[in-house]
């Protein structure tokens, strides 16, 4: 293939993760990214245009042929549907299966029908306790999911909820993890699961024989579902399982992927992110075990300089900071991920964010 030009459509730490993948790739022509991430040869694209249909039509006027948009929100806005209609491949859930994420309703529907484990819902009348109340439609933050374990407090978490259609659901306890699903075409990919562990986040995942062979029978079903289903789309699909009463047992999807997930997997990943993207091609892994970590910082430093030493296999991945000039400085609480691939990569990256120096002045900049 030749003249893949690409736009990573979003601005956050995952979209840099992406965009430095694929800057790597020898398949990409030209990388065109939202944020300046400060990958050598990548050119910004600062749309004029206020709404998707618009933005789509500039990025094909610039010969931009391959959008990978991995913020939720614009997918169930119908981003993917939109960039096609352009004449711009996409790799994001279409609209239709945005609902995954969006609608509980249909979320349920869809594991009922082919038989896939997941949470029990529970009477509003219920008093089995804890229970766990989840909002229905696209939502982020810490009122989405509440876990409740008395009447006054599931009847605070409903006034706080207000008018808006909620779930409730058994609280369900046991081991878990996540695990990236790649639809293309009719090639369905599956990449190694990750899981949290305190600030970190692992991949792979240390799972014995019976709990490999269970997640085998899950993705087959879910492989199943999607193609009966006639799924239609290039993109990806966050299955966020629990491990209980020997089987796994999916607590909700994401039409993403979180930061931390695809940070660590493509920190472990061996062969080209996007060759995988476009031919459906299997991933092979590095040795060793992959790690992401979060540097936060305190309110009172954010629009501080920030110092990072000289890094030798880790990867630094911007969040919450922009540049003025040569200079970095933090713009919210959440500055970096950080990512290393070694034997013991916790250590590693404990030890290296101890090195990052926030100055203690502050910075007045008109940036």
């Amino acid at each position: 293939m030749k003249n893949i030009n690409i736009l990573i459509y979003g601005s956050s730490a995952r979209e840099h993760a992406a965009a430095l993948a694929i800057s790597q790739s020898p398949l990409t022509d030209t990388l065109y990214t939202m944020r300046d991430f400060k990958i050598p040869d990548a050119k910004l694209f600062q749309p004029k245009g206020k709404n998707l249909k618009a933005i789509a039509q500039e990025a094909a006027g610039l010969g931009i042929n391959l959008v990978i948009i991995l913020d939720e929100k614009i997918l169930c806005s119908g981003a993917a549907d939109i960039f096609n209609k352009a004449g711009i491949a996409p790799i994001g859930v279409n609209k239709q299966f945005s609902q995954l994420e969006k609608s509980k309703l249909f979320c349920k529907k869809f594991m009922d029908k082919y038989g896939i484990n997941n949470v029990p819902n529970l009477s509003d009348k219920s008093n089995l306790f804890p229970q766990v109340i989840k909002v229905n439609g696209f939502c982020k933050g810490d009122n989405c999911t509440n876990i409740v374990r008395s009447k006054f407090e599931k009847n605070n978490v409903i006034n706080n909820i207000q008018d808006k259609e909620y779930f409730t659901e058994e609280y369900l306890e046991g081991s878990k993890i996540a695990i990236i699903t790649y639809v293309c075409a009719d090639n369905i990919i599956h990449f190694q699961p990750t899981a949290d562990d305190e600030s970190f986040t692992y991949c792979p995942v240390n799972l014995n024989a019976n709990q490999k062979l269970k997640l085998n029978v899950y993705l087959c079903k879910l492989e199943y579902a999607l193609k009966l289903e006639n799924a239609g789309f290039n993109g990806f699909i966050t299955s966020n399982l629990i491990w209980t009463e020997n089987c796994w047992c999916v607590i909700s999807y994401g039409i993403s992927v979180k930061t931390a997930e695809i940070t660590a997997v493509l920190n472990h990943l061996k062969n080209d992110f996007l060759d995988i993207l476009i031919t459906g091609s299997l991933p092979e892994y590095k040795s060793g075990l992959s790690a992401t970590l979060p540097v936060k910082i305190n309110k009172s430093e954010i629009n501080k300089e920030i110092t990072i030493p000289k890094r030798e296999n880790i990867n630094i991945y911007y969040q919450d900071i922009k540049f003025a000039g040569d200079t970095m400085l933090s713009s919210g609480e959440e500055i970096f991920i950080l990512a290393a691939n070694s034997e013991n990569p916790s250590k590693d990256l404990n030890e290296f964010a101890n090195l990052i120096k926030i100055d203690q002045k502050v910075i007045i900049t008109n940036h």
